[in-house]
């Protein structure tokens, strides 16, 4: 075998090489994505999840966030700021989903619940208290999508 040929008999398993490369070069990108996707999913449902557990977990809680929500004007000075912070870590989360599904990082079917709840707490007389005073707290981004978007009912027993 002559030079040239062994020549060209390398470039050809270099182009393969190359080839090789950048196919596992992709895989592991669309690997990567998935498991970016899958993660923030994750920490998105675990956020939720920590506030509705707190309120669970605690009666004294859970029915402040329910008199609040229901009847926000018979709280007391101190129950109405608790409520209140409440609402604003929990708006906080729901901003941060937003941000994140805007971003394609949160599936569409997790961001229709998010955003379900998020819109029926704004239209219960303590989350309308809540959005009159702490709106200017958020992205006008996030206050423009909350301010249009349908109104939905929400149940909450008495």
């Amino acid at each position: 075998m002559n030079i040239e040929a062994m020549a060209n008999y390398a470039d050809v398993v270099g182009g393969i090489a190359v080839l090789v490369s950048l196919i596992y070069v992709g895989l592991q990108i669309r690997s990567n994505t998935r498991s970016s996707l899958s993660q923030t999913n994750m920490m998105a449902h675990e956020s939720m999840a920590n506030i509705s557990l707190e309120i669970a977990k605690d009666a004294q809680l859970g029915s402040l966030v329910r008199r609040g929500l229901l009847r926000v004007s018979e709280l007391d000075a101190d129950e109405k700021f608790q409520f209140l912070t409440l609402l604003l870590s929990l708006y906080r989360r729901y901003e941060n989903v937003f941000y994140q599904n805007r971003k394609g990082l949160l599936e569409d079917e997790l961001w229709e619940g998010y955003s379900h709840s998020m819109i029926s707490y704004l239209n219960t007389d303590g989350g309308k208290e809540f959005w009159t005073h702490r709106k200017e707290s958020f992205s006008a981004t996030f206050r423009a999508f909350l301010e249009t978007s349908e109104a939905r009912e929400i149940f909450i027993p008495q």
